[in-house]
């Protein structure tokens, strides 16, 4: 993920800017760079979906707020703890809820007077006309040649561990293999790979 990118997040967030919108078909690189904004910046991360609920932090091992699962619940907690970035991924879907809407401005006010701020991430992500004086957009820049590098090499190093893989592929032909992934997202890139891996046993460009 660009520098740039992690910077202009940062920005915004120390700016006050309690509602940001990241519109993406990624939303594992939009977590990644708001989770990467809460640590330099020394705020809590809390991030929420529909079929599980609000928690703090986003490792395997941390646990769900009890009774979180419907949005309004979810939003509620929030006015709570209204300290720290909170990351809706699935709320999209509810912005024509009444409830939702009313609770999201509650929250926002509170996000504008206080460190952190409220992410929504997504698809064609429609705003109501009460949110947008509060909203910023936010554009995830689109993924560089060293995002598919490492997901390249992390590839190789993580299935080498676990069977025989054959790496045939001189620098020039890595390089080629790269610049062949670029413009797919960095799921489909993965998949790809994998792919090729298991199927062959072996990564040619």
């Amino acid at each position: 993920m660009p520098n740039n990118a992690l910077a202009e997040l940062e920005l915004l967030i120390r700016a006050h800017y309690a509602l940001i919108v990241i519109e993406t078909a990624e939303p594992e690189r939009a977590e990644e760079l708001v989770r990467q904004a809460a640590s330099q910046l020394s705020l809590h991360y809390y991030y929420w979906t529909r079929s599980k609920g609000m928690r703090r932090g986003n490792a395997t091992g941390d646990p769900y707020f009890e009774d979180t699962q419907e949005p309004y619940k979810a939003l509620k907690y929030c006015e709570q703890d209204s300290a720290g970035i909170f990351l809706f991924r699935d709320l999209a879907a509810y912005l024509e809820d009444p409830l939702v809407v009313s609770h999201l401005i509650d929250v926002v006010w509170l996000l504008e007077s206080r460190r952190g701020a409220l992410v929504l991430i997504g698809t064609h992500i429609k705003l109501p006309d009460a949110l947008r004086p509060h909203a910023t957009f936010f554009k995830l820049p689109a993924p560089t040649y060293d995002d598919y590098r490492i997901i390249v090499e992390r590839m190789i190093r993580e299935y080498s561990a676990r069977m025989k893989v054959t790496v045939e592929l001189t620098p020039q032909e890595r390089t080629r293999l790269i610049q062949n992934l670029m413009g797919l997202t960095l799921v489909e890139a993965e998949k790809i790979v994998t792919r090729q891996i298991v199927e062959d046993g072996n990564l040619k460009a």
